[in-house]
């Protein structure tokens, strides 16, 4: 389980009575432009389909195009589409530079790999039987749509994990975007997610509203609420403002 959802139970199950908001910028460590620099990097693509990579030519051509701005909210992230998920080998390419923009993002790659793996050699059913509270039960991956960028493209997809059925439990979605270029994926990072679980009567949720404009610049707002029956008893509300690079 990610350290950042232990936290978030912890938080559940000690039932914290404090609200607090928080703003966080991005830095150029992670490969990302200063906010006051404005990109080039915008939907007038030169992108040619024949620099989609063999590894994804049997979806790319199906996606639908995406234009900048893009806006997703809670709701959209919940109900996105589950058509033709994606196989380890499409996992593995999308992830290759995996950019983290907090320290713990990226446990749910690793742990759908290992699951997919699992899968492939007959050893799903005795993980099943190996779990525990709290511990991952399934990931699935579904590709989502295309951007159009300035010669390259970027994939969104995304994953879908749950938890063993007991309490707590939780399920939730992450989204990611991998930007292909020259037929390699260049860069990968995390956009948005959506995570809600609980151990009755206190429950929480932790989502994501998405905002890219027309020069790949990102904005996330990072919400958590934690509840005790219906009342809120914490909230944070985290912004990430980032450049879109690679």
């Amino acid at each position: 389980m990610d350290i950042k959802y232990i936290s978030f139970f912890l938080l559940i199950l000690f039932s914290c009575n404090e609200s607090t908001v928080a703003s966080v910028e991005a830095t150029n460590d992670l490969g990302l432009k200063d906010n006051d620099v404005q990109s080039e990097q915008t939907a007038n693509s030169q992108f040619k389909e024949t620099q989609i990579p063999e590894i994804l030519v049997d979806f790319i051509p199906e996606l639908s195009s995406i234009q900048l701005p893009f806006y997703l909210d809670k709701d959209s992230l919940v109900n996105l589409p589950e058509d033709y998920p994606l196989n380890l080998e499409q996992i593995e390419f999308l992830t290759t530079n995996f950019t983290p923009l907090e320290k713990n993002e990226g446990y749910y790659i690793g742990k759908g790999i290992e699951i997919y793996k699992l899968k492939a050699n007959g050893t799903y059913d005795a993980y099943l039987d190996s779990l525990d509270l709290a511990q991952v039960k399934d990931i699935v991956a579904y590709p989502y749509g295309r951007i159009e960028l300035n010669e390259a493209l970027g994939i969104l997809w995304r994953l879908d994990f749950s938890s063993y059925e007991a309490c707590p439990y939780y399920s939730g979605t992450e989204l990611y975007l991998s930007v292909i270029a020259d037929g390699k994926c260049v860069k990968s990072i995390l956009l948005a997610e959506e995570w809600a679980g609980g151990d009755p009567p206190a429950f929480g949720e932790f989502y994501t509203q998405l905002d890219i404009d027309k020069k790949a610049m990102i904005d996330r707002s990072i919400i958590s609420l934690t509840f005790e029956e219906d009342e809120l008893i914490d909230s944070t509300n985290t912004h990430i403002r980032q450049q879109l690079e690679w």
